[in-house]
């Protein structure tokens, strides 16, 4: 047992591995082995596609198209027009005149106050006529026709959320590497808590949930945070009961990724922020992983200062790695994004060192409603 003394960072790598081995094999495990037991005909219910959007003109004109002509009975599409600046509304209203799945919302210029991106899905939701609503980006498109279908699918009598998949587009540069490893990294953790019976968020840009729910809560708890339609929603709603996890490769929907590091960063800080509403336990869980994983990385680092050649060092190292990459491939073929495999130890590095300095400004961002 010397070994433990001789090298004082030996002790607290051990501690932090034990605890990534409990999050890697205990949790985030049951995400590649899930399979969905469908023993059922769904009755496919009329549904609500909602988007809120501004100044989406070239999105909306690529993209709108292929979520109207979704293969699914009866649905309706409703885009918000939140006082678009270039062509947005011009477009949308065309549109309709030639697609009655398409009703457009106009928030006019007499609506001074900046009202976020809450205001703009709650007019949405009001002016949907169906019990069953879906909501998506305006940069967003569905990988395949069948989308609604898979979404739909998972409502029967108990369930009242469903949270499925959102990818970015791939890009050959570093920041998209980075921008997919984060990606990748909240959907392994969102999803594999959901697994394990306590689902604590979901993503607007592919989520569903009944009219009659957000009738009953809407975002009266939380008009106070600019953000947060989404994963505060679900974070507030869901229980291990009345959520659906839904992840067919088909269902997913596909983003166009941010073009700069500074339009992730902010975008970042909003879900951080976000995080600070979860309830306790979640925000517990979601820290005791983080700080297990700053803790490997930064023992290990120390324990290489103090003796680089040890072999007890390397060994733990290696063990946590080879568990993480294992695990981690899996997951990442479920989600169709191997090629990130390789990458993972490198971004998971810079990951760490980039929400270190995030976590301590967060308290220090404005209130300012936006999107």
């Amino acid at each position: 047992m010397n070994f433990l003394f001789d090298n004082i960072f030996i002790l607290p790598l051990i501690i932090a591995t034990i605890l990534q081995l409990a999050f890697i094999f205990g949790l985030y495990a049951r995400f590649p082995f899930y399979k969905r037991k469908v023993s059922f005909d769904p009755e496919l219910l009329p549904v609500s596609v909602i988007i809120a959007s501004k100044n989406e003109e070239e999105n909306l004109r690529e993209f709108l198209p292929l979520i109207l002509q979704q293969d699914y009975p009866d649905f309706e599409v409703i885009v918000v027009d939140d006082q678009s600046e270039d062509d947005t509304l011009k477009y949308l209203l065309d549109l309709a005149k030639m697609n009655p799945r398409l009703k457009v919302v106009i928030i006019g210029e007499q609506v001074r106050d900046r009202q976020g991106k809450k205001f703009a899905l709650s007019l949405g939701i009001k002016k949907s006529v169906h019990p069953i609503l879906v909501f998506t980006d305006a940069d967003c498109y569905p990988l395949s026709d069948q989308w609604l279908r898979l979404m739909a699918r998972n409502y029967t009598e108990d369930k009242e959320i469903v949270i499925g998949y959102s990818p970015y587009e791939r890009k050959n540069s570093l920041l998209n590497y980075f921008v997919q490893f984060d990606n990748f990294n909240t959907a392994m953790q969102y999803i594999s808590f959901t697994l394990a019976g306590m689902p604590y968020m979901g993503v607007g840009r592919n989520m569903s949930y009944r009219k009659n729910l957000f009738m009953q809560v809407g975002y009266s708890s939380q008009l106070h945070i600019p953000y947060g339609d989404d994963d505060i929603f679900v974070n507030r709603n869901a229980t291990k009961q009345n959520l659906a996890l839904e992840i067919d490769r088909n269902s997913f929907m596909m983003t166009l990724p941010q073009a700069s590091f500074k339009k992730w960063y902010r975008q970042k800080v909003r879900h951080l922020k976000g995080g600070l509403e979860y309830k306790q336990k979640h925000r517990f869980w979601l820290g005791i992983n983080y700080i297990s994983v700053f803790l490997f990385y930064a023992c290990f680092t120390a324990a290489l200062v103090v003796e680089p050649l040890s072999w007890m060092v390397w060994a733990i190292f290696g063990l946590r790695l080879l568990s993480y990459l294992t695990i981690s491939g899996f997951v990442l073929k479920k989600l169709s994004n191997l090629r990130l495999i390789w990458l993972l130890p490198f971004l998971e590095i810079i990951y760490q060192l980039i929400l270190l300095p995030l976590f301590s400004l967060i308290a220090k961002r404005s209130n300012k409603k936006t999107w």
